[in-house]
């Protein structure tokens, strides 16, 4: 009898032990799978046919024609879908920055990522530290990141257009970040470029205007201003003292919350649920799961190419149309609610955010589901322990306009990041976060 009790409570201790490493989002992750459409680009690229990026032509086969419709109709369905672009430069870059990004990028000393750590201003370059930003007020991101833009040349009577232009921050080769590193990023960052410019050639064609070339004076110096972000997603089994820390944050944050019903579920994640503010994201991923999740009909989906697609999850690449495209397009482009989930192994990705011309304007008309869009939203809520839901957000003064006007892109995005931005990292040692908390 003894032998038993005892042998249940240690059972008892070991289920209470696992709940208290692993808090998950799995309660939340739906298990279906949502395909996606796959856009071929490659007519696009082909130096060989009327096809290319350079030239005005308007693309009249019937293919070419076909991907125009398919883009137009993932658009507005889904507001995502995945590229394919038949450039062996593309997957060559996809690959290797991957690879470089776990083995170098995220490898170096932590000493030398917080000497080198993005700083609050808006002008995001360096490493984003663990916890160091977050798309919600009440979730700590397990993630951390590293931010870069268009390389410029260094000169000392340099001067700059706008606030989000400037040089790049990179380590020193002494410091365990090769120059063949920053040389593959930069090519990667040149390449996503050239992809989005392109896109835009055929959303043009999508939104039936005038010709292909209709938006190209919208995105002129978009490039100078974007930005191409690495991301380092922590596993739970690979990190199990780091996920320890999230039960802590669990713990106290939810005794200074008002909110007693919110479950401890949501306090850590990998990406909060948000949509991306520019014109559009493209987003690498390698060939595991990588934890992505988009919102359609209220139901979260794991994405995916469609089932009879021949070619590897490794040559595509997902796009997200942005906030911006939706509200310039009067809403008929999605800009698709999503998040990245927390998974037992670490995880690497890279997400480019295409913009439009610094001093872009738009002014538009509010319309159902705006409300969801992050543009639009405060994010910037200054305690960390508030349970305050995305989606109670509704009584923002900037979601309650029924006219939406920004007189500068630029301008809005700098607050933006602003607004994500969170001057504490997380730290393992409970003494520190109580101390925080």
């Amino acid at each position: 009898g003894c032998l038993k009790r005892v042998i249940i409570y240690l059972l008892c201790c070991l289920v209470l032990q696992v709940y208290y490493y692993y808090p998950a989002e799995s309660a939340s992750t739906s298990t279906s799978v949502l395909e996606l459409p796959v856009i071929d680009l490659s007519p696009w690229f082909d130096v060989k046919t009327e096809f290319n990026a350079d030239t005005n032509k308007t693309k009249t086969t019937e293919y070419a024609t076909k991907q125009v419709d398919m883009l137009r109709q993932a658009a507005s369905l889904y507001g995502s879908a995945y590229l394919y672009t038949g450039r062996k430069n593309t997957e060559i870059l996809h690959k290797e920055v991957l690879r470089r990004a776990s083995q170098e990028v995220f490898a170096v000393e932590d000493f030398v990522k917080k000497r080198y750590q993005i700083q609050s201003s808006g002008f995001t370059r360096g490493y984003v530290l663990l916890g160091g930003e977050s798309g919600s007020s009440h979730r700590r991101e397990v993630k951390e990141g590293f931010s870069y833009g268009k390389e410029w040349p260094i000169k000392v009577d340099r001067s700059f257009d706008n606030e989000l232009q400037g040089f790049n921050v990179w380590p020193k080769p002494e410091e365990n970040f090769s120059f063949s590193t920053k040389f593959i990023l930069n090519n990667l960052f040149e390449e996503l470029a050239l992809i989005s410019k392109t896109l835009v050639r055929l959303i043009s064609l999508s939104l039936n205007l005038e010709s292909e070339t209709a938006l190209d004076d919208d995105i002129s110096e978009g490039d100078t201003i974007s930005l191409l972000r690495l991301f380092h997603y922590f596993g739970k089994a690979e990190n199990e003292e780091l996920f320890r820390f999230c039960k802590y944050i669990d713990q106290f944050q939810q005794i200074k919350s008002d909110d007693k019903t919110s479950t401890l579920y949501d306090r850590c994640t990998g990406s909060s649920p948000h949509s991306d503010w520019g014109m559009i994201t493209l987003v690498g991923i390698g060939a595991d799961d990588s934890g992505l999740e988009f919102s359609f009909n209220d139901t979260w989906y794991k994405v995916s190419p469609p089932s009879i697609w021949s070619y590897k999850k490794e040559e595509l690449i997902v796009v997200n149309f942005g906030d911006y495209l939706s509200v310039a397009t009067n809403y008929a482009f999605r800009s698709p609610l999503h998040r990245v989930v927390i998974g037992d192994s670490d995880r690497y990705s890279y997400v480019y955010f295409f913009y439009p011309n610094f001093d872009a304007r738009l002014k538009a008309t509010t319309s159902e589901g705006s409300e969801n869009l992050s543009l639009l939203k405060k994010q910037d809520l200054e305690d960390l322990g508030s349970s305050k839901p995305e989606s109670d957000d509704a009584d923002d003064d900037a979601v309650k306009q029924k006219e939406i006007q920004i007189e500068s892109f630029g301008e809005f995005i700098l607050d933006k990041w602003r607004q994500v931005f969170r001057n504490t990292h997380m730290a393992v040692d409970e003494t520190t976060l109580r101390d925080e908390l």
